[in-house]
């Protein structure tokens, strides 16, 4: 009898440590049959009048690359995620490249960002102790990009997060880890990540500006076991 219950104890564990909630698409490796990324996306609204003639004018904005795309420059697999900015001469002010995570293959939100389940349970809890990825960044004019990933409990209140900011010019591909910090003991039902490729302290402040690039791939989370996870959330919350 002892021997069944110290290997029951094992299986228990085992499937602890072995089921977790990942990223979708975390390395841009799927596409949508129209060659969109799966799993990421953005909304953007741009402003359009009819003249008196019943013509449709829009704001002249200028690209030099599509504000979020896969591209086939990836640190591995088949592609990764890159991120432009734009430019509005009518309004004069940049438009941020800014990609968000979603459980849906095509982009369903009407809003930033969409929350992702975390699918934990009781004996899979999902704590992150870090989160991280590998880069490529290009600023133009001191511009600053980051990422941002939240965690939310079941009623969609904020349970942690870790914001990475990127400043620096990096163009070979480099890894880059930063702590969950808690501010609560609350499970995680969902999570939001966000990829923006400008930053600023002060909106307003500064504008985006055309020609920063940046590149994303290999999103993961540090997960440990489920002691070490409780001690790191009631030492951070």
């Amino acid at each position: 009898m002892k021997t069944l219950k110290n290997c029951f104890f094992v299986l228990c564990t085992f499937l602890h440590l072995s089921a977790f909630a990942q990223v979708p698409n975390s390395n841009f490796n799927l596409l949508n049959s129209d060659g969109t990324l799966a799993n990421w996306g953005n909304v953007y609204i741009f402003q359009a009048w009819l003249d008196t003639n019943g013509v449709m004018h829009g704001d002249s904005i200028v690209y030099d690359g599509p504000l979020y795309a896969p591209t086939t420059d990836a640190y591995s697999g088949s592609h990764a995620l890159e991120l432009h900015n734009a430019w509005n001469y009518t309004s004069n002010t940049g438009i941020v490249g800014a990609v968000a995570s979603d459980e849906d293959s095509v982009f369903s939100s009407w809003g930033i960002l969409n929350l992702v389940p975390t699918n934990a349970t009781a004996f899979n809890p999902f704590a992150p102790i870090n989160f991280g990825f590998h880069y490529k960044y290009f600023p133009a004019n001191g511009d600053t990009a980051y990422a941002l990933l939240t965690l939310y409990d079941s009623l969609g209140i904020s349970t942690g997060e870790c914001k990475i900011l990127l400043s620096d010019s990096t163009q070979t591909y480099t890894e880059i880890y930063a702590p969950v910090v808690y501010t609560s003991t609350a499970p995680a039902a969902y999570y939001s990540l966000r990829f923006s490729n400008f930053y600023t302290a002060s909106p307003g402040y500064k504008q985006p500006s055309l020609g920063t690039h940046l590149l994303i791939d290999q999103i993961g989370f540090n997960l440990v076991t489920s002691i070490e996870q409780q001690s790191a959330i009631a030492q951070n919350a």
